[in-house]
């Protein structure tokens, strides 16, 4: 929709009331200087009536392999599948695609009242519960709600490299239908817990939506519509800084399209459009649910060169010890630093760097935050000093797997050769290395559980 003159101010008068407007939220302090500008929104969702929620919903577009595509397809006739990562068909033209048909079904599921809009806006808490393979339980609290845009490098800032081919594939999907589908995942300091206990209270409550995926995490979530709690949510993000979770392609596909609708909106009128805002969900960085799980490096076969190498020189960076089974190398290897688990077909062995080996001095141009990585000396000393792996072709050679299990279950297939394990992460790597303004290597967090799609998300209108 393009428009010129005052007729901008009159195509978005609606919205900014809607949404951000001094008239209806004047105690937001939204035109106050921020960092982070954050708004309650008009949510759609399923509607709650009708839906079964646990069939409907799906893991995050780039989570979905093509077997599970075809699994939520025949799971529901509405699955949120069709609207972030439908199916390619060989017909598809320009005129009809995958993105034209999440538009299509987008505006029919409305019209049908599959889905729904909220009438007023507001902020939610979305809450999950989640057991990992040891069976420890945990509970992680978001606050889901649009933030305005922002410059990587200003108020939000990320830790991974990003793509062409996916932000294409998301730009294609959000200019078909204007919407933020699914949910950039923001970290922000909290050591006062000030989210947790607002929430408090609404968590005594009856959550307005719950429903179990098929991993097991239990989603709930309340609305947050109260007048204070909206003042008090906006004022206390209006100085914090977004580290970037998850979504990064996501985050940056937003600001290009921010870009390309500016020159179609008229940019003295545009400030309070739709596009220059971004869904989102905000965790703490001191949650105590916040769980970053590592993703171990499993290595398709090597040439006899490269497996001889590893035996050779290996010796002269890390201390090595034999271990019976996955288990004792696994619980050993998690109280090591700079350590990891070395697995071929039958033999377990834990590999520590020597404290004689002076990471400072033998990589003094890299940052310290990400020398002291883990995945850092993985990479460097084990993938490219000793093997030589080509960097184009890693994901072709080392296959990314979350739980140890996996790994033996490919290593006994015959289809890989090898494993290194790693440690995880943690919270405070992922703000250094992002408030130093640095990447980490690809691959080095696995937020779990994922936020899922397909619960709340945010309709652009114009």
């Amino acid at each position: 929709m393009a428009c010129v003159g005052s007729d901008c101010t009159t195509a978005q008068k609606g919205y900014r009331h809607l949404l951000a407007g001094e008239e209806l939220f004047p105690f937001l302090g939204i035109h106050s200087v921020a960092m982070v500008e954050l708004l309650p929104f008009p949510a759609v969702h399923y509607n709650f009536e009708s839906a079964d929620l646990g069939r409907a919903i799906a893991p995050p577009y780039d989570q979905i392999s093509p077997e599970m595509q075809d699994e939520l397809y025949r799971r529901s006739s509405h699955s949120f599948v069709q609207l972030i990562f439908g199916k390619i068909l060989d017909n598809d033209t320009e005129g009809s695609n995958r993105y034209t048909r999440a538009a299509d079904s987008l505006t029919a599921w409305l019209k049908d009242r599959i889905l729904v809009k909220e009438d007023e806006p507001a902020f939610f808490l979305y809450e999950q519960n989640f057991s990992l393979k040891d069976s420890t339980t945990f509970t992680r609290l978001g606050l889901v709600g649009i933030m305005r845009l922002e410059p990587l490098g200003a108020g939000v800032l990320p830790h991974e490299q990003t793509f062409a081919k996916p932000k294409e594939d998301r730009l294609n999907l959000m200019k078909a239908t204007k919407a933020n589908f699914e949910h950039v995942f923001f970290l922000y300091d909290d050591p006062q817990h000030f989210i947790r206990q607002m929430a408090s209270s609404y968590r005594l409550k009856q959550p307005i939506l719950t429903c179990r995926d098929d991993q097991g995490t239990t989603h709930s979530i309340w609305m947050v519509r109260e007048s204070e709690a909206l003042k008090n949510v906006a004022w206390f993000f209006k100085e914090k800084r977004l580290l970037i979770a998850d979504g990064h392609h996501r985050y940056e596909t937003s600001l290009t399209y921010q870009d390309e609708m500016k020159k179609i909106w008229c940019d003295s009128t545009s400030d309070d459009a739709p596009f220059n805002y971004r869904l989102g969900t905000f965790v703490s960085l001191q949650d105590p649910g916040l769980v970053i799980l590592p993703t171990h490096r499993v290595l398709r076969p090597l040439t006899p060169e490269q497996g001889a190498a590893l035996e050779k020189e290996l010796p002269g960076y890390f201390t090595m010890a034999d271990y019976p089974n996955l288990d004792s190398l696994h619980t050993e290897l998690k109280s090591k630093k700079h350590a990891f688990g070395w697995i071929t077909e039958n033999r377990y062995r834990l590999l520590i760097l020597k404290d004689s080996f002076d990471l400072r001095k033998e990589f003094h141009e890299t940052p310290a935050v990400l020398r002291e990585l883990d995945v850092f000396v993985l990479q460097q000393l084990i993938f490219d000093r000793i093997l030589n792996l080509p960097h184009d072709k890693l994901d072709q050679i080392i296959s990314f797997v979350r739980w140890p299990e996996d790994v033996m279950k490919l290593i006994q297939s015959g289809s890989h050769q090898m494993a290194f394990l790693l440690n995880p992460a943690k919270p405070a790597d992922v703000k250094a290395v992002a408030e130093a303004g640095e990447k980490m290597p690809h691959k080095s967090t696995d937020f779990y559980p994922k936020l899922w799609s397909g619960l709340l998300f945010y309709k652009m209108e114009f």
